[in-house]
């Protein structure tokens, strides 16, 4: 899990950065690919905050199902209440991915965006804007659904298309909300 969670990390930084750099219409020569793996610490670090978020926030439960606070309930009973929880607790999650799930996006565009603040301007840039990325996830999701039907084959272009579209719709969102990067990668 480690492996793959640095590995997706490290991908997605590299991809990220070229879709910035094709969307701003600049070309992507290998500096761009270098600049995704330098920036790429960031996006680990983000993915094991989100694995770390997930597990404490299930941790209290297998903790109450480990002494046996459970024993005895109905399992669909259980079930059905774990079911209602997640519907009811699912708009709160939405609403806070999407505030923060775009912070590995302004790592990589700008050097100079420490962690804390990549997460202040993806919140900055979701504000009232939370419909629109809505349906762009939907639209990406859709992409990849149709790669992973073409038999697997169209899985990874897919992805990278829906990568370069969500960079598109980002760019789009904070374009006259934050200020543009202006310091290179290289100094």
């Amino acid at each position: 899990q480690v492996v793959s969670t640095v590995l997706n990390a490290v991908l997605m930084a590299v991809i990220m950065r070229c879709s910035m750099d094709a969307v701003e219409f600049t070309h992507a020569p290998l500096d761009h690919v270098a600049q995704g793996l330098r920036r790429s610490p960031i996006f680990i670090g983000m993915q094991f905050g989100y694995l770390a978020l997930f597990a404490g926030l299930m941790a209290p439960f297998g903790a109450l199902v480990g002494v046996g606070l459970f024993q005895g309930v109905d399992e669909s009973l259980l079930f059905g209440g774990i079911a209602v929880a997640f519907l009811v607790l699912l708009p709160i999650l939405i609403y806070v991915m999407l505030g923060i799930g775009n912070a590995g996006i302004e790592a990589v565009i700008d050097p100079e965006v420490g962690l804390v603040d990549a997460f202040k301007r993806s919140w900055a840039v979701a504000d009232g804007q939370r419909f629109t990325m809505i349906l762009s996830a939907i639209m990406t999701s859709l992409l990849s659904i149709l790669g992973l039907v073409a038999c697997c084959v169209g899985i990874l272009p897919m992805w990278v298309l829906s990568m370069f579209l969500w960079a598109a719709t980002y760019l789009g969102l904070r374009t006259g909300l934050l200020p543009t990067p202006t310091r290179s990668f290289e100094s």
